[in-house]
Parts: structure tokens; C-alpha cells; sequence
């Protein structure tokens, strides 16, 4: 009897252990969700990252992560996100093919974003507005494949630590 209540006291123990760390999750979206719709992109991609088992169900957190890591220049983070939401739904192929494109664009994955810019165009109405923008963005693409053919004339190298962090010039630019 003593053996058949540790392992009971054991399992109550692990359950409830389990429980714990689920409610801590979804505080932790809840405030992610916040940080998104008060427009503060780097603290909600903190979260979005450290919770991919739970978003990686769901379309909207997946969207939301990737809209916040796109906008606080963690595109690698991003590309993932597009990536897992444009393979699981179709509810947000046409936003996601739109940010997918402008992460691989902020890559150098030229190619890439062509694919996806022309996946986007797809899904557009022969008169929306953004048709234009998004021939230009091809455009640039194309440009950007031509350059990274070319050899190297310069080696950039950054001053120090300081230079390029999260809120200096060379992060992505919101439209």
C-alpha cells in the first residue's frame, strides 16, 4: 500500500508540475499579445520565441510572432514562422507570402523572395494597389541577384559592439 501511494503522490507531484508550466505559457502569450498590439515588436518576439511548441499549432500566434520577429529584425525567426504558416493554413497565405518575401528580400535570399513576392501577386486582384509596389519589389530583387554575382570591391567591417542593435538605422524599416 506504502509503494502504491508514492507512485500516486509521484504522478500528482509531475501533473501538477505540468500544469504549472502550461498556465505560465499562456501568461506569458497573453502578455506577447499585448506587447503585439501595443506595437512593441521586440519584447512579443522574446516571448514568440521562447514559446514555438505552443505557437507552432496555432496560425494567429504563428503570424503574430512572425509579424513582431520581422518588425524587430530577427528574420531568421521570421522566415521560420512564414514558413510553418504557410505550410500549415491557408487562412493568411497571402499576408504570409507577403512578410515570407520581404524576410528572404532582408536575407539576400533573392531568389527565394521572388518566388514568394510572385506567390503573393497570385493571390491579389488584378486591381489592387500594392500590384505596382510589388513589381518593384521584384525588380529590386532581380538587382540584388545581379550584385551578389559580382565580386567584392570592399570589406565593411563595424566599428564595435554598439553599431547595429536592435534600434540603430539598419534594422528593418516599417511601411
Amino acid at each position: 500500500m506504502l509503494i502504491k501511494s508514492n507512485h500516486f503522490y509521484q504522478f500528482l507531484l509531475i501533473f501538477l508540475a505540468c500544469l504549472y508550466s502550461c498556465v505560465g505559457f499562456t501568461q506569458n502569450l497573453k502578455s506577447a499579445n499585448q506587447y503585439y498590439k501595443q506595437k512593441k515588436y521586440f519584447e512579443a518576439s522574446e516571448i514568440y520565441k521562447a514559446s514555438w511548441n505552443i505557437l507552432e499549432k496555432n496560425p494567429d500566434l504563428l503570424l503574430q510572432a512572425g509579424i513582431s520577429c520581422y518588425e524587430s529584425n530577427a528574420l531568421e525567426y521570421s522566415t521560420r514562422c512564414f514558413e510553418k504558416l504557410l505550410s500549415r493554413s491557408n487562412k493568411y497565405s497571402k499576408l504570409g507570402a507577403w512578410y515570407l518575401a520581404k524576410s528572404y528580400q532582408h536575407q539576400n535570399q533573392f531568389e527565394l523572395a521572388i518566388f514568394q513576392y510572385k506567390n503573393y501577386l497570385k493571390a491579389t486582384d488584378r486591381d489592387d494597389p500594392q500590384k505596382a509596389f510589388i513589381k518593384n519589389e521584384l525588380l529590386r530583387c532581380a538587382m540584388g541577384l545581379k550584385y551578389n554575382r559580382q565580386t567584392q570591391i570592399a570589406i565593411v567591417e563595424r566599428i564595435s559592439g554598439g553599431i547595429n542593435t536592435i534600434k540603430d538605422e539598419y534594422a528593418v524599416v516599417p511601411l
